[in-house]
């Protein structure tokens, strides 16, 4: 028997796995057992192989796709220089602003859970069991008592290879999201990456694979560093979410 999984390209540049298999989280792992046990730190799509072999060379194989869906739309920010730099994730609802790191912008000032001016788009909140089991589950507890939408689950400051997302469980039907990525601190150059995701199926991916990078230098809080837009997301609630790429 052989076990593999691969999930998304932010595996790729983190080098690091967003699950364990048998307890494993090593890039490559391959399982030689007949059952396996899968735990998953993310939603997303996970691309499961399975073999059994008849001969020493010759196997039945199985491939299928695992979805581990979150509700609504997630936004994933990660970027290969995770240690030197400071790179953050920013999601601004059309209709409400222009200007980012504003009341109208979800971000590191007002998307976490314990900022008493968190960012309000209308949007109802979820139950506190959609993000009890994060790592500020502890504190959307405490603090609100259920989980805010927008939400940004981690602001992560050079802590190592971690993704940022912004979570919108239950997004307004006919509005657009416009996502963008910036470059807070740091003097090493970076190359950010971004999933989007629609009830944990990845509907977009922008800055990799290589051919596609987007490389960023300058750093300098909000207003005098580096932007990148992204994306626009367009949500159709009880169909489809479409996501328009932005020059």
């Amino acid at each position: 028997w052989e076990w593999t999984v691969s999930s998304g390209p932010c595996d790729d540049v983190l080098g690091l796995n967003s699950y364990t298999v048998n307890g494993n989280s090593n890039i490559g792992y391959v399982a030689n057992t007949q059952q396996i046990t899968l735990r998953f730190n993310l939603s997303g799509e996970y691309t499961i192989t399975m073999r059994v072999y008849y001969t020493d060379t010759d196997y039945y194989e199985c491939i299928f796709i695992l979805r581990v869906a979150g509700p609504g739309v997630r936004v994933e920010l990660c970027w290969d220089t995770n240690e030197d730099t400071d790179i953050d994730l920013h999601l601004m609802k059309q209709g409400l602003g222009t200007s980012y790191c504003t009341a109208a912008d979800c971000y590191y000032g007002n998307c976490k859970a314990y900022s008493w001016n968190h960012a309000d788009w209308n949007s109802a909140d979820s139950p506190i069991a959609a993000c009890i089991g994060t790592d500020a589950g502890a504190t959307w507890q405490s603090h609100w008592g259920a989980c805010k939408n927008p939400r940004l689950d981690i602001d992560n400051i050079r802590d190592g290879p971690i993704p940022e997302n912004i979570n919108v469980d239950t997004p307004v039907n006919g509005s657009t999201y416009r996502v963008r990525v910036n470059f807070y601190s740091g003097s090493v150059t970076t190359h950010p990456v971004v999933n989007i995701y629609c009830d944990g199926a990845r509907l977009a991916t922008f800055g990799y694979p290589n051919a596609n990078q987007v490389t960023m230098t300058t750093s300098g809080g909000c207003s005098g560093a580096q932007h990148w837009r992204v994306a626009d997301i367009a949500t159709e609630v009880a169909g489809k979410i479409i996501v328009q790429k932005l020059d």
